[in-house]
């Protein structure tokens, strides 16, 4: 497939009725005056355009991406986050969508990961002094560390935590003690 399309293919793909930018008044088509935080016209967006615009909303600002989708920063925060455009009520469908999108990005992230640790060779390693190879260590930490599962509002799972009570062991002298005397026979 080319990188560049002819001018007649563009006019073809954005007029098609698969479309999604179309198909939810996104661009082209009707004006775009801004009423209650959505273009004009549309009444609601579908779970896959706020996943698009939460997924936008996580790697970059809320006030940016709100201005490309001319909505208000608060509901496009909102949709990040998984919830209603209110920002009350969490929407599970968004979520399911947010979390696809982001294990897609995530799986993508850790295959350009395992790439560039793969060309860390034993000679680069010990050819390095140990400032650079512990910072080496501490970004790899990191970005494993941010590439795992988040346990937040996003995915609504809560990790569950046991507290152990250990018993006081008792003493001898919590006890009634009885001395009895052997019996021999």
């Amino acid at each position: 497939m080319p990188l560049l399309i002819s001018e007649a293919d563009v006019k073809n793909r954005l007029n098609h009725p698969t479309n999604l930018l179309i198909k939810h008044k996104l661009i082209g088509r009707g004006g775009h005056a801004v009423n209650g935080g959505k273009p004009k016209g549309t009444s609601d967006w579908s779970p896959e355009i706020k996943a698009i615009i939460g997924t936008l909303a996580n790697n970059a600002t809320n006030k940016s991406v709100a201005k490309a989708f001319k909505m208000a920063p608060a509901q496009v925060g909102a949709y990040a986050r998984g919830l209603d455009s209110s920002g009350n009520k969490p929407d599970l469908e968004l979520r399911a969508h947010l979390e696809a999108n982001i294990e897609v990005v995530r799986e993508k992230v850790i295959d350009k990961i395992l790439k560039s640790v793969d060309s860390i060779t034993d000679e680069k390693i010990t050819e390095a002094n140990y400032a650079t190879l512990s910072k080496a260590a501490s970004n790899l930490a990191g970005v494993f560390d941010r590439l795992g599962p988040k346990n937040d509002s996003l995915n609504g799972i809560t990790q569950n935590q046991f507290v152990f009570f250990g018993v006081k062991p008792r003493q001898e002298t919590d006890y009634n003690v009885i001395e009895v005397e052997a019996i021999s026979g």
